[in-house]
């Protein structure tokens, strides 16, 4: 948990956060926390899809090196990161379904 808090806090830095209307949480703009990721972390967008109500959108960051971010967009625009982590990996069978 203190790794997530601790990334949030690296990708606000050097930008003024908001906070989010619907929630009343700090949060950082999409497109700022999508450039930090990439810039900070060469971390790049490989997965996305809307949470069961429509009302955020997840996305999964990652690197070559296995590290990741999950990042969290309401419709607001405001971005939370809720996880982070090392060694990711990519698991598909023959036919490039996942297993």
């Amino acid at each position: 948990m203190l790794d997530v808090l601790l990334l949030a806090l690296q990708l606000v830095q050097s930008d003024l956060p908001k906070v989010d209307p619907g929630t009343g949480t700090l949060c950082l703009e999409h497109a700022k926390a999508k450039a930090r990721l990439e810039q900070v972390y060469d971390e790049y967008l490989m997965v996305r899809g809307l949470v069961v109500g429509g009302n955020y959108m997840m996305e999964l960051f990652s690197n070559v090196d296995g590290g990741w971010t999950i990042l969290i967009t309401s419709i607001t625009g405001c971005s939370f990161v809720i996880a982070n982590g090392d060694d990711l990996e990519e698991l598909r069978d023959r036919e490039g379904r996942g297993i």
